[in-house]
């Protein structure tokens, strides 16, 4: 009998450890046994060297003291996995990562047998979805929105114009400056030094030391202050450290931004007139609000479904959900500057995974359920939507959103849409304006 072969006669009993873990005990006929240890012994018979006999010719009782033990231990390891993947499939179990394998038994003569512990991801019944009624609150979309998005146009549109009848730096100027630093003993410091650069003379984009003394200098004489680093500054080495500045101011600048006009949509849009551009303004904000409603709406309807079912999630699952979060918010802390954000709160992170599982329970369960599958086109469909909030071709977002770990999350989400999308059609909703959208 090949290793891969259906083992026939196998014995299978399931028990209920508890929700979500199982204990399989499964016991392998003696039969299927022997045959595998004879196939493994003409194997041996025609590979192994063994001193005194030409290949293939020792004698079998001679390979057998010398590898017996190995040949037994080889031929259980396989009808172990081989056992184990047929009880999985014979009864339809699909177990989350790697099996406990206990009170193993492979005496000479004797049926193999073991048990299996798994635990394996759990499903609900939804209850009468046609009950459930729930209110899509839509933000309104006001002039201010429109005008903050036209505004953001202009400021890409705006030019740097010198300034006009004065010499001195004033708050809000453009500054094109020459600077060099030195310690407290006369030294250079490296990290301020530079010529040509522009930078905007107001408080929250210099340090205050730097800022202040700034303000007042005149274009084309070199200026000379004394300013503390904050205690903050990003490089360790200067914090808190005095430095004397010597600033050199070659040009100020004001800006200038264009009038809000036909010529201004023109220039940052395909469309002609002023009016068109903000109209294509709106149904953005308008898609954009009916985007984040349904997200809300995604929210209130998993949150009702959790309270009103018993969802028991494995606690392995649970833990390995627990863990990849904290290990993310790790990874992220490190690679934001200045410390990035504090370390998660433990039991909200327990918490946030077992919302996000029991949210995964629900749409799975759902989605086999109604037989949902992902096409092609829901592919597609993914993937412009996906270009279009990046502002990127379809092809070139499809180049890089269609490969290895990404096709994966593709599809995920696609899932994940077409079951929403199911799911709202099966609810009661009541669509409401609000001014804006709650926290």
């Amino acid at each position: 009998m090949g290793m891969t072969d259906t083992i026939t006669d196998l014995k299978i009993e399931l028990t209920d450890l508890e929700p979500c873990v199982k204990k399989i005990t499964i016991e392998v006929p003696t039969s299927n046994v022997t045959d595998g240890e004879e196939n493994m012994y003409k194997d041996l018979v025609k590979t192994v060297n063994i001193p005194g006999f030409r290949k293939g010719r020792a004698p079998r009782r001679v390979i057998e003291k010398m590898y017996g033990e190995k040949v037994r231990a080889d031929v259980t390891q396989r009808l172990v996995q081989d056992a184990y993947r047929q009880a999985l499939k014979t009864n339809e179990i699909n177990p989350i990562g790697d099996p406990m394998i206990d009170d193993l038994k492979f005496d000479a003569g004797a049926p193999i047998s073991f048990t299996a512990t798994v635990e394996i991801f759990p499903e609900v019944e939804l209850g009468d979805l046609a009950s459930i009624s729930l209110v899509r609150k839509v933000a309104k979309i006001t002039d201010d929105s429109i005008n903050t998005a036209l505004m953001r146009y202009r400021e890409q549109q705006a030019r740097y114009e010198p300034v006009e009848g004065r010499d001195n730096v004033l708050e809000d100027d453009y500054i094109v400056i020459d600077y060099s630093a030195k310690n407290e003993d006369g030294t250079a410091v490296d990290n301020f030094t530079g010529e040509g650069r522009q930078v905007r003379v107001v408080k929250n984009e210099l340090f205050a030391g730097f800022h202040d003394g700034i303000l007042g200098l005149t274009k084309g004489i070199k200026g000379q202050f004394d300013a503390d680093l904050p205690n903050d500054f990003p490089e360790a080495s200067l914090a808190g450290q005095k430095l004397s500045f010597e600033v050199l101011v070659n040009e100020i600048k004001e800006k200038v931004l264009p009038e809000m006009d036909d010529q201004l949509a023109q220039e940052v849009s395909e469309f002609d007139t002023l009016d068109e551009l903000k109209n294509h303004i709106r149904e953005g904000i308008e898609n954009r609000n009916r985007e984040m409603a349904n997200h809300s709406l995604r929210d209130d309807l998993i949150n009702k479904l959790i309270d009103e079912h018993q969802i028991d999630l494995p606690p392995g699952l649970v833990e390995d959900q627990v863990n990849a979060i904290a290990k993310r918010a790790e990874e992220n802390r490190k690679n934001q500057e200045q410390g990035g954000e504090p370390a998660l709160d433990p039991e909200r992170t327990r918490a946030t995974a077992i919302r996000g599982l029991k949210e995964q329970v629900i749409l799975t369960s759902f989605g086999k359920k109604e037989k949902i599958e992902v096409t092609d086109q829901d592919i597609d469909n993914e993937v412009t939507k996906i270009a279009g909030m990046m502002q990127l071709p379809v092809e070139t977002a499809k180049g890089f959103l269609t490969q290895g770990d990404s096709m994966v999350k593709l599809t995920n989400q696609a899932f994940t849409e077409k079951v929403f999308t199911i799911l709202f059609s099966k609810i009661d909703i009541t669509d409401q304006t609000v001014e804006e959208l709650d926290e």
